[in-house]
This record gives C-alpha cells, structure tokens and sequence, in this order.
C-alpha cells in the first residue's frame, strides 16, 4: 500500500478509536469554557492534526518490520477494568517490553458515544496523556493567551508535517 493511503488509512482508524473533540475539550481544561463555539472548533481541529501527527510521525520513523518485530517481543496483559456508570470505564493493561525489567501500566480511559466505546485519554504509568498536554495549555493560555496556543500547535503541526513528509532517513543523525 502506498504510503499516502497508509497515512490516510491511520487517521481514519484514529477517528474511529479516539474521541478527539472530547480530549481537546479536557486538555483545555476551564480554558475551555471562555471560548465561543468558533475557537473551539478552531482548538478541535488543531490539536486533532497535532495529535494525529505526533503519534504518526513516530510509526513513519519505524519500518513496518521493525514494528512487527517489537509487537511479538511485546507481552500485554489485560488487568480488568472498572466502570463509572454506564457511559465511563477504564481498561487497564500492563505492556512488558524486552528491555524493561518492570512493565508499564497502560490504561485506556473510555466513554460511550453513540453505542461505541472511544478512547479520550490514556494513561502510561500513571501518567495522564491528555492531563500532561492540559497542564502545558494552561501555562502557555495563562502566559501567552489562546491565539499564542493555536499559533504554536500550528507550528508544530508543520514540523511534523515536514518530518512526515521527509520520511524515516530525516530523523535518522547523518553518518
């Protein structure tokens, strides 16, 4: 498959697995309430496109093979989860890799959106994702403002474009 369907096909899966308009919603955090309905589309669709190009530049610096590789060395157990309702539940895991002597914790932090469970943060040992971004909004809100924010995101939404664009050898050192 080419690798511009690859993209796409990843980002179709994204959308499908993830909640993002609910975890730009939660990275704001009560930033979120000061905005009229057409800056937080404009955050929506912004930190989407960071988000989706983030993760997505990191499996381009990654062959399939390799990704292949480490995915059997991987073990991932499911540990349960627990229930907040009907419509909230956490699925947590523990992902033993080779060269880890402890395995981290990973949990899913779902809700249910139209008879479909979607994600909206994930936490990794602890660590909130989604509550790691909200804390680094509110510096840069509280600094900045929110148009400083959306700028920045867009900045780094093209680096990683560039990155993408440019393939696996652009974030390899030279030799």
């Amino acid at each position: 498959m080419p690798l511009g369907q690859r993209r796409e096909k990843l980002r179709k899966l994204a959308g499908t697995y993830f909640d993002f308009p609910t975890m730009a919603r939660s990275a704001l955090g009560y930033h979120w309430r000061a905005l009229d309905n057409s800056q937080r589309a404009e955050f929506t669709t912004v930190f989407t496109a960071f988000i989706q190009d983030a993760y997505l530049s990191k499996l381009e610096n990654s062959t399939v093979a390799k990704i292949r590789q480490e995915s059997k060395a991987a073990t991932v157990t499911f540990q349960g989860e627990t229930f907040d309702g009907a419509e909230y539940a956490q699925v947590n895991s523990q992902v033993g890799l080779p060269e880890q002597r402890d395995p981290l914790q990973v949990n899913y932090v779902m809700h249910r959106n139209a008879e479909q469970w979607r994600i909206y943060d994930i936490t990794i040992d602890s660590i909130s994702i989604i509550g790691n971004y909200r804390n680094q909004f509110n510096r840069v809100i509280n600094n900045d403002g929110f148009p400083q924010l959306v700028a920045a995101l867009r900045q780094k939404t093209g680096q990683l474009q560039h990155l993408i664009d440019a393939g696996p050898r652009a974030a390899q050192p030279a030799q």
